[in-house]
């Protein structure tokens, strides 16, 4: 929660998600958009499907990271239930 108790972030639409990752520069060249991703955020028993959407095509220069934007399948809206403390 944020200041207030009020919450900082409301979830609307949580069928498709679009999350961004930071990739290594060791990993970043193999990055290609539409690439098919897994990704298992809080529970290692559940994976989650999608694709890289897009990509800086540029490190951060001081954490030698690329930002790069996944759109994930969440249908059932389990990665709420998943990350999102209760």
């Amino acid at each position: 929660m944020g200041a207030g108790d009020q919450p900082l972030v409301t979830i609307q639409q949580i069928s498709r998600l679009r999350l961004v990752i930071s990739v290594p520069e060791e990993y970043a060249g193999g990055v290609t958009q539409g690439a098919a991703c897994r990704s298992r955020p809080a529970h290692p028993e559940r994976a989650y499907s999608g694709t890289v959407a897009r990509m800086a095509h540029a490190l951060d220069p001081k954490t030698r990271t690329m930002p790069v934007e996944l759109e994930v399948n969440n249908r059932d809206g389990s990665w709420r239930r998943a990350c999102i403390p209760r």
